[in-house]
């Protein structure tokens, strides 16, 4: 099976049941996930240029184009994303390694996702999750952040807003962590 990754094509088996051939990976610093080898970056694996840790990324998002469009965008920042097309996906990788936010797009073709958020926030309740949808009702809204979601952002959107969420997020998860510990 073929993946994508930015502009280069790559062969990916398929390992522990995530469906590899419908991945779009940037892959670096994602090894414990079981991504290829030799498939580097310029800057070192896994670390921002201040050398701290990037910032690990699982995209939920079915809609190739988004995905493909986010993935080249975050391929050169301090982001180092997962895409999956499918919550059973999500699972998977979920199952095989951590991420600093979860990116998940509702509207998925093997289920909801809010009830696949509800499911995840019994698991997980202090991981970040970022939804992204086109659904836009304020019902809609409510009951995504009341399920779990800790922002909630309706398609189109710029995408320098969703990386300024996704920033704020993430620093928010940090400090709680680092909260945490002392």
């Amino acid at each position: 099976s073929s993946g994508e990754c930015a502009n280069r094509s790559y062969r990916m088996p398929i390992t522990q049941g995530l469906r590899s051939d419908l991945l779009l990976v940037d892959v670096d610093g994602m090894s414990d996930l079981h991504i290829p080898r030799g498939v580097t970056h310029p800057r070192r694996r896994g670390w921002r240029s201040d050398n701290l840790p990037a910032m690990r990324l699982l995209l939920i998002e079915d809609d190739i184009p988004i995905a493909r469009e986010l993935l080249l965008r975050w391929r050169d920042s301090d982001r180092l994303a997962l895409h999956v097309p499918t919550l059973a996906d999500a699972d998977a990788a979920l199952a095989q390694g951590s991420f600093d936010i979860v990116v998940l797009d509702l509207g998925m073709p093997d289920g909801d996702g809010l009830d696949w958020l509800a499911a995840w926030r019994r698991r997980d309740p202090q991981g970040a999750v970022m939804v992204t949808t086109a659904r836009d009702r304020v019902a809609d809204r409510v009951k995504g952040l009341r399920l779990g979601a800790d922002d909630y952002l309706v398609k189109p959107y710029a995408p320098e807003e969703l990386d300024a969420r996704i920033d704020v997020l993430v620093r928010r998860a940090n400090i709680a962590r680092t909260h945490a510990i002392r």
